[in-house]
């Protein structure tokens, strides 16, 4: 491969992943194993600013900070439901909260931390009759960890289920898909497959938009921002050097 071909695809590697960074629309495509598997929990988190301790309140987030759950679905793993006739539906919790009470979300046992209200686990200190996360009773009271407890359909060929239609159970917050950011910190957006009662793997797609009152880049990346500005001006001056030197050796 030429050299000259090898040095654009690694501008073009660093260009892609610094906007990667940089972006607050996150994608889902991923598997919610069944309560007996390691892999039921998920998690993503951000920095976020409060609109009244922002840096700037420029567009596209005009003063607004909120993360958006609206366009995420759930749905079946194709092997769950195809031909067996199941029935019912199970239930996935998703919980959004401000990271520093991760630790108010499950519960230690004999020195393992358990997080789902299994039929062995009932007993345990935070299990709730509404909810299979286990999460400190006081702190979902209070609101400092808000939960969205979502069926999902096993019938084979039922519609996926948008967690928007659901998301009236985050109390005083319209449109109510929108967790609006009150307080400066690094959120979390978990979701957990921990209903076995009918038990099944769940399959996550779409986005969720994390929005600060800047826009949408994530709150402890804040500060490079001028770093992102001269290599964006590096790209730019890199690219006129490219063309001219292109157009100078057009006949070669």
């Amino acid at each position: 491969m030429p050299g000259n071909t090898r040095r654009q695809l690694a501008c073009l590697a660093v260009a892609v992943a610094v906007s990667r960074v940089s972006s607050e629309i996150y994608e889902y495509h991923l598997k919610l194993q069944e309560v007996t598997s390691s892999g039921n929990l998920r998690f993503r988190q951000s920095g976020m600013y409060a609109p009244h301790d922002a840096p700037s309140k420029t567009a596209p987030g005009n003063g607004h900070s909120f993360i958006d759950l609206g366009d995420m679905k759930l749905f079946p793993a194709p092997h769950e439901v195809q031909g067996y006739g199941r029935s019912g539906a199970t239930f996935v919790d998703v919980a959004v909260f401000e990271s520093r009470h991760f630790d108010e979300i499950g519960v230690e046992s004999d020195g393992v931390k358990h997080y789902c209200c299994t039929a062995e686990q009932r007993s345990l200190t935070g299990c709730h009759p509404l909810r299979s996360l286990i999460v400190n009773e006081a702190h979902h009271t209070n609101g400092s960890i808000d939960l969205i407890r979502i069926p999902v359909p096993l019938e084979e060929g039922s519609e996926p289920v948008t967690v928007a239609d659901h998301a009236y159970m985050l109390p005083g917050r319209k449109p109510y898909h929108k967790y609006k950011v009150k307080s400066t910190g690094l959120y979390t957006v978990l979701l957990a497959n921990c209903d076995d009662t009918d038990a099944a793997d769940i399959l996550v797609q779409g986005q969720t938009e994390w929005m600060n009152p800047y826009g949408y880049l994530p709150g402890e990346l804040y500060g490079m921002m001028p770093f992102f500005g001269v290599l964006a001006s590096l790209y730019v001056v890199l690219g006129a050097v490219w063309l001219i030197l292109c157009a100078l050796n057009w006949s070669e």
